[in-house]
């Protein structure tokens, strides 16, 4: 099951009072660092000895094909989806109500990644703006 998260950033039209061309370049090109932001939150941050600790007494060794499979996809100008794409990604880092047992509260589920994308999007979509208009 695909695990998809989507984001849209044409609600930072609103917050920038001189919209121009290069404005909106640069909001375009926050999708990109959007997604790699949701990448590293939910998959990319992991290895052999980060968190989540794997539990007590395991001795399984990460393979990283989940983290090594993910996707960032354009969708239309100005929206984005982060894509896990493999059968079991539901049961790690889906929805907390999918996830399973083992993985629920280890790995951040898909809403907890969904709002920490959302709280984060102004920072790095002004960010992306204001660097652009300098």
């Amino acid at each position: 099951m695909t695990v998809r998260i989507e984001i849209n950033v044409k609600e930072a039209f609103l917050r920038i009072d001189d919209l121009n061309e290069e404005a909106l370049d640069a909001i375009e090109d926050s999708i990109d660092d959007m997604l790699t932001f949701i990448d590293n939150a939910q998959a990319k941050r992991y290895t052999q000895d980060s968190e989540p600790e794997k539990p007590a007494g395991s001795h399984y060794r990460r393979t990283f094909y989940l983290q090594n499979t993910t996707e960032k996809v354009h969708v239309l100008k100005y929206e984005g989806e982060w894509i896990s794409d493999i059968p079991y990604s539901n049961k790690v880092l889906g929805l907390s109500r999918e996830q399973a047992d083992i993985h629920r509260g280890r790995w951040k589920s898909q809403e907890i990644v969904e709002q920490m994308a959302i709280d984060e999007a102004p920072s790095i979509i002004i960010k992306k703006v204001e660097g652009r208009l300098k």
